[in-house]
């Protein structure tokens, strides 16, 4: 038989840890590349799904932006009709002057003519349609606006 030496001993002990180490290496360098293409296919994986959620923001932010300049135009215009409406109306004097029996006389209570306070009463009725419509508009902006809102 071959007789065994210490220094035998310690070249078979360093062949052995050499070998070892070697195997090691082996694993835990396929173990890295395994790592390194599942990390790759992630990244590659929530790159797509960014760039596809991003289409879809712009998409819908393109589609808030024509409902937003619609629903402007829409209120320009019914802006642009009260302002009109109002400027027709903004010079006339609608309450009457006083009856022909009072003409100069100093009363506690003033008389008018009935048929020109009842057109005075009108146009006042009428004004103030007015004013509940534009305030119905106002509402009825609100109630869209919240919607959209919620809707989000």
């Amino acid at each position: 038989m071959f007789p065994l030496t210490p220094k035998l001993y310690a070249l078979a002990a360093v062949a052995l840890i050499l070998l070892g180490l070697t195997v090691a290496l082996k694993v835990q360098t396929a173990r890295l590349h395994a790592c390194q293409d599942e990390f790759s296919a992630f990244v590659t994986k929530v790159k797509a799904e960014g760039e596809a959620q991003e289409q879809r923001t712009k998409a819908e932010n393109l589609k808030h932006q024509k409902e937003k300049e619609d629903a402007d135009k829409k209120f320009a215009a019914a802006d642009t009709e009260l302002k009109r409406l109002r400027a027709t109306n903004s010079g006339r004097r609608d309450l009457p002057g006083t009856g022909p029996d009072t003409k100069g006389v100093a009363t506690a209570t003033t008389c008018y003519a009935s048929a020109e306070l009842d057109r005075a009463y009108g146009v006042l009725v009428q004004d103030l349609r007015g004013v509940a419509d534009e305030g119905a508009r106002c509402a009825e902006e609100l109630r869209v606006a919240r919607e959209w809102a919620q809707g989000r």
